[in-house]
């Protein structure tokens, strides 16, 4: 993977060489060779940001690719459901002058005036990348006018075990600059008003706008975090045998660190919350357990903050159900819709 698209090589043992192989661009997962009509062949997946995962073939000795099947809608790309290729971009985090890469999704339709909104997109993980792949929640933002950026800020993997690493002990403070910064690239460089600028994720990402309406609330005009930690201490207190490895990887001695937790942790600084929030929670999450987000959400109820508290009663951290999941991507279109898209 290189910025989150995929490189692919052929292995020649006998040889002692290594070849680069001609695949669409995107993210692409070879399955197995073997001979097809003829020829020396391989199978792999292929995805972009326009196209859902099909079957493709390549042919090692042409060098040709084709796709065998059409697994997925044949609505996707047609005016019935329109997508937006992803553009790669990099820029300096403020932080460090690390450089972080991402993605951008610019909706088809001229922007209106004063540009187009923009959500800042955080993955969860945060062991985790964005590649050059299908997101059809991305593709459902774009048509409704948004545009997504969508950052591999540090802790990402796929640039290095340096800069996987180097999100330790800075949840919360180091990722947010490299964010933050990635927003301010976006309104220089694209045609992004600057007043329509929102965060949303989910688990990690979940955390991350918890985070930034919490320790940037000047940047944000809204925000929309499913299964967030809201508590780093909670969660290390409460959390499945899992999450406390994840704490431990975060954070490290948790007794000894406990303090800088609470520091980092969005609840510390839930006072200063100044944009309208939309929360998603399951009641049965053990890895980002339901207490923390529910002191969070009460008090900002407490001050009749704009706030707006889902909680799943049989669901845990990862929703599964059809209905569930529909239902929490349409409640977060219309809520994010509301807050940035409406007139000044």
């Amino acid at each position: 993977m290189r910025k989150g698209r995929s490189v692919v090589h052929e292995i020649n043992i006998d040889e002692n060489s290594l070849r680069m192989l001609d695949l669409p661009v995107g993210t692409n997962t070879p399955y197995y060779t073997r001979e097809w009509n003829g020829k020396q062949t391989l199978f792999f997946a292929h995805t972009d940001a326009g196209m859902p995962n099909e079957l493709w073939v390549h042919n090692l000795e042409t060098g040709l690719n084709e796709k065998l099947t059409q697994w997925q809608s044949a609505a996707i790309g047609t005016e019935d459901f329109p997508v937006v290729e992803s553009k790669s971009i990099t820029y300096k985090s403020s932080f460090d002058g690390t450089t972080i890469h991402g993605f951008l999704f610019l909706p088809s339709e001229s922007p209106p005036p004063g540009g187009y909104p923009c959500l800042a997109y955080i993955h969860g993980g945060p062991v985790y990348h964005y590649s050059d792949e299908f997101n059809g929640i991305f593709q459902v933002f774009t048509q409704e006018g948004f545009t997504i950026f969508a950052p591999n800020f540090r802790g990402s993997t796929g640039y290095g075990a340096a800069f996987m690493k180097s999100l330790f002990q800075e949840a919360g403070r180091a990722d947010l600059q490299d964010v933050s910064s990635g927003v301010d690239y976006v309104v220089e460089n694209f045609d992004i008003n600057p007043k329509r600028v929102g965060i949303t994720g989910a688990s990690y990402g979940g955390f991350m706008t918890l985070a930034a309406l919490a320790f940037q609330p000047e940047r944000w005009v809204a925000g929309y975090a499913s299964a967030p930690i809201a508590d780093w201490t909670y969660m290390a207190d409460h959390g499945d045998a899992l999450f406390n490895e994840f704490s431990e990887y975060m954070w490290g001695d948790l007794e000894k660190n406990r303090p800088l937790m609470l520091e980092r942790s969005p609840i510390s600084n839930v006072d200063d919350v100044r944009a309208p929030l939309g929360i998603s929670q399951a009641a049965n999450d053990s890895r980002t357990p339901l207490p923390p987000v529910l002191e969070f959400a009460n008090r900002l109820y407490s001050r009749n903050h704009s706030l707006e508290l889902h909680v799943k009663p049989v669901s845990g951290h990862l929703t599964v159900r059809k209905d569930e999941v529909i239902r929490d991507y349409a409640g977060r279109v219309a809520f994010l819709k509301t807050r940035l898209t409406s007139k000044e």
